[in-house]
């Protein structure tokens, strides 16, 4: 299940967020509930700042809730997404594409954090990577 609170009123659809991380979560054979929240600047980087020690804005957070008690491989992630839209509409911008494409960009990104995929090492960045492509061919 997708739920999304759109704080800020960001003109985005709806429907476009469910449908990618719908569309994702099928493609991974993955169950989720997952809860996308829009926020402004000031709200992610009290948040930034609040769980990372990071205090500036960025574009997004995701933090997962893994649920031990099930096998791995029908693991069940409960986890919430924060995308800043300003920041998403300015990195848009710059990479000449339309915010639409940039959120999707953030959901995907965001989502593989919540599978446990991250960045930290060369290995990890180019699984991630790879995983990331995969995803947004579809």
């Amino acid at each position: 299940m997708i739920e999304i609170n759109n704080q800020i009123k960001a003109p985005i659809s709806l429907q476009l967020i469910k449908n990618v991380l719908n569309q994702a979560l099928k493609k991974l054979n993955r169950q989720m509930n997952i809860s996308v929240v829009l926020v402004d600047g000031i709200t992610i980087r009290r948040l930034n700042r609040r769980y990372r020690k990071i205090n500036r804005i960025t574009d997004v957070l995701s933090f997962a809730n893994l649920d031990k008690n099930l096998p791995v491989n029908k693991l069940l992630t409960n986890g919430e997404i924060i995308i800043c839209y300003s920041r998403a509409r300015q990195q848009a911008l710059a990479q000449r594409h339309l915010i639409s494409q940039e959120i999707k960009i953030l959901l995907l990104h965001s989502l593989l954090h919540l599978l446990g995929y991250h960045h930290q090492t060369l290995a990890q960045k180019q699984l991630m990577d790879k995983k990331m492509q995969q995803l947004i061919k579809k």
